[in-house]
């Protein structure tokens, strides 16, 4: 719960430093003081923004993490981006202007210090030009992302609020008050006879649900208050998220003190609700061996919840995408309610089987349902989670094939005579052509344009302009190449043609690092890594399923506990020792039979209703292995169960 509440801290300081960063527009204003353009850089997979700058003052306003702005003609990169080795691999020219480590950006002016950012300048005698994206800018940093501005951001490093907060509340906030429930039940075997004895010996129902609750508050306590104040105090020395693999900075996962607060107060709750319930009236721990039915009722919030899952095609986005969500957390909430039905249901056709075994194990379902279906309904999230989540990873990590590779589109801002040389002469192993204002595609030579279509030859130009034209489905012209410049021209565009393999994004890349505001873009898709979100989303899953797996481990471990007492109970009515090794397996695997299936079948309705709205895809297959690998769980506990059977039998 703590590291839940410390990743949306951590996403809040994180977007406040994005906005005291972010170029802010003054409309009202006739000269501002520094003109900006947003052109996005690729390296290794990711995408990530250059923000080009220009002075029109001397005292420029500077950006957090800058001491002052890049000389002409450099670049001021993050360390991430530094570390990576672009300079090298796309032909920077590097400025140590920024406020961090060897001149990088200083922490102040980034998301993350794993964040991949860049600031550059325009090479002296040259501009960023006017008009089309130009940008005024007035100065850096803004209110909220409401104010005039220019938006700089690609693949946020760190995910927004809302995410953080739904994914916290998901998959460690509920998993870890899940955990409080077995943990808060264990040891119910000793206080139900205690709870027996005090009642003959004239103790008030009511005394004894409190008794319940303050015995599992003072007990759970000391426990939570150590554990905040130790998360208190290591918080502000964590600068490293496992498994998402992303650095944060020092402090960004610090909770408040009234949020800490909170997270005690929910646990001190959960464990006094638990302690009470085990306590209440009618219940076997307090009036012996009293049977109480389980409502109908309490599966009334998992069919709402399908039914809103399987509704949610009905809508389009984003109403659909918000039902899902909601309906997500409410399939969580509602499985542990609605398992006591199902198990009691399932009690009555185990009961009809042949053999004492079944029959006694069905018996006992049917009058202590919510007792026997703990272990389950631990299971039960451990599958749902799991599977509703690998749908959800699976959809963010989905890429497409690269198409287009060897074809390129290079922009660039400002232009002047030559520009296109420069190009030109540093990839001669492609054919770079000059594209005008009407689209017309000019390449300088037809031994030019050859070199992008190996096997052929330049005997009749004609039929070499023919096929070009037919690969890229513009006008193409061999010629001399007119560049047009002057201040009424934005930008000028050349493409760059070479067959797969012989360039690739980081020499087109590089080839262009010269020229002010250049933009580089693949005709077709590229292999892009996933984006951030799904590193942040598996670190919370496995977490979920750590957390998940340790509360199916102390319910399963209640169990087995419990077994002692329960097969001396059964032996001293004169069942047999096979008989009551029967009766416990049947006991144990009855209720997961119910819950895997119901859980896999929930999260398989989840993917399959989320992937009209293209927020999971269907993971039948992932989630079936998933249920395969908790019913192998399921069956190593039966195993373990029977050799405890057999060492207290003495056998």
């Amino acid at each position: 719960m703590m590291l839940g509440a410390g990743i949306v801290s951590g996403s809040q300081s994180s977007a406040e430093r994005v906005l005291a960063r972010t170029p802010s527009i003054d409309f009202a204003s006739t000269a501002s003081p520094i003109h900006a353009v947003v052109r996005g850089g690729f390296l290794d997979g990711r995408q990530f923004p250059v923000l080009w700058v220009e002075p029109q003052v001397d005292d420029a306003p500077l950006p957090p993490g800058l001491t002052r702005l890049p000389e002409p003609g450099t670049y001021v990169v993050s360390p991430a981006l530094a570390a990576a080795g672009v300079a090298d691999a796309l032909g920077w020219a590097m400025s140590s202007a920024g406020s961090g480590v060897d001149g990088a950006i200083g922490t102040e002016g980034l998301a993350s210090p794993s964040e991949l950012y860049a600031y550059a300048r325009p090479a002296e005698g040259r501009t960023l030009g006017a008009g089309g994206a130009l940008a005024p800018v007035s100065g850096f940093g803004v209110a909220d992302e409401t104010a005039p501005q220019v938006a700089v951001e690609t693949d946020a490093i760190i995910p927004s609020r809302p995410a953080a907060l739904f994914a916290s509340l998901w998959l460690l906030v509920i998993p870890g008050l899940l955990i409080m429930v077995p943990a808060a039940s264990s040891g119910s075997g000793l206080r139900a006879h205690r709870g027996r004895v005090l009642f003959l010996l004239g103790a008030r129902p009511a005394e004894l649900v409190a008794l319940g609750a303050l015995e599992a508050a003072a007990l759970v306590l000391p426990v939570a208050v150590m554990g905040v104040v130790a998360c208190a105090i290591l918080a502000p020395h964590v600068g490293f998220v496992p498994v998402a693999g992303i650095e944060v900075n020092a402090g960004d996962l610090g909770v408040p003190a009234w949020q800490q607060l909170v997270i005690v107060l929910a646990c001190v709750g959960v464990a006094a609700t638990v302690g009470a319930l085990l306590q209440r009236p009618g219940d076997a721990t307090a009036r012996g061996p009293a049977r109480r039915r389980v409502m109908w009722v309490s599966a009334i919030p998992l069919w709402l919840a399908v039914a809103g899952i399987v509704m949610s095609r009905l809508f389009t986005r984003p109403a659909n995408v918000a039902i899902l969500l909601v309906t997500l957390v409410a399939t969580t909430l509602a499985l542990p309610l609605a398992l006591p039905w199902l198990v009691r249901r399932a009690g009555a056709p185990l009961s009809r089987l042949s053999g004492v075994g079944p029959w006694l194990a069905g018996r006992r379902i049917a009058a202590d349902a919510r007792g026997l279906s703990r272990p389950a309904a631990t299971v039960a999230l451990l599958v749902f989670v799991l599977g509703a989540g690998s749908g959800l990873y699976l959809q963010m990590t989905a890429t497409s094939p690269p198409t287009g590779a060897g074809s390129f589109e290079v922009g660039w801002r400002g232009p002047q005579v030559g520009d296109f040389a420069t190009i030109r002469d540093a990839l001669p192993q492609a054919s770079v052509g000059y594209q005008a204002d009407d689209g017309t595609l000019t390449f300088e030579s037809c031994p030019e344009l050859a070199r992008a279509f190996p096997g052929n030859e330049c005997g009749d130009p004609g039929d070499l302009v023919a096929l070009a034209q037919d690969a890229l489905s513009v006008r193409v012209d061999i010629g001399a190449v007119d560049e047009a410049t002057g201040d009424d021209v934005v930008a000028n565009t050349a493409v760059v043609l070479a067959p797969p393999g012989d360039i690739d994004l980081d020499d087109v890349q590089a080839a262009a690092s010269s020229l002010p505001a250049a933009n580089v873009a693949p005709s077709g898709d590229i292999t892009m890594l996933p984006p951030y979100i799904a590193q942040w989303f598996a670190a919370a899953l496995v977490a979920a399923a750590l957390l998940l797996g340790a509360a199916a481990t102390i319910a399963f471990g209640n169990r087995v506990l419990s077994v002692a007492d329960e097969d001396r109970a059964l032996l001293s009515l004169g069942a047999g020792p096979m008989t009551v090794r029967s009766v416990q397996r049947w006991s144990l695997a009855a209720p997961v039979a119910i819950a895997i299936p119901a859980a896999g079948g929930a999260a398989i309705v989840f993917t399959w209703a989320a992937s009209t709205a293209d927020l999971a895809v269907t993971a039948t297959g992932v989630i079936a292995l998933e249920c395969a690998a908790a019913a192998a769980m399921s069956a190593a506990v039966l195993a373990g169960l029977a050799a405890s059977q057999r060492r207290a039998a003495g056998q």
